[in-house]
């Protein structure tokens, strides 16, 4: 095998392959493993102009095509969702620590010095 050139791949392999990323980092954003998954992601980007330079052989308008296609935009709506989760979830954390911030301590201070 030659390691420098490796085989070509027909289309339908490629977007196996893009397929393949994209569930993985789906399971990944579920796990909250943020690091892997943008390695993935940067994966599967530089997997996109390579499936675009592959003429297509009518895979993309064929039943499996289509098929994996759906699947492959369903996911990448499932992972929308968890990010979108994700980042509401840190804001909202992010407005109650800067709450507790702003407090710098006064109600407990204030709290402890009315009890004595």
């Amino acid at each position: 095998m030659d390691t420098i050139h490796p085989p070509q791949r027909s289309t339908a392999e490629l977007w196996q392959d893009y397929y393949f990323l994209t569930n993985e980092m789906e399971k990944l954003i579920l796990k909250q493993n943020v690091d892997l998954f943008l390695e993935l992601m940067e994966q599967r980007q530089r997997l996109q102009p390579i499936i675009e330079k592959e003429p297509d052989n009518g895979f993309r308008v064929s039943p499996e095509g289509r098929a994996l296609l759906k699947k492959i935009q369903n996911t990448e709506q499932a992972i929308n969702m968890k990010l979108q989760f994700m980042r509401n979830k840190a804001g909202q954390q992010q407005k109650v620590s800067a709450a507790y911030d702003g407090l710098n301590g006064s109600i407990v201070g204030n709290f402890i010095n009315s009890i004595r």
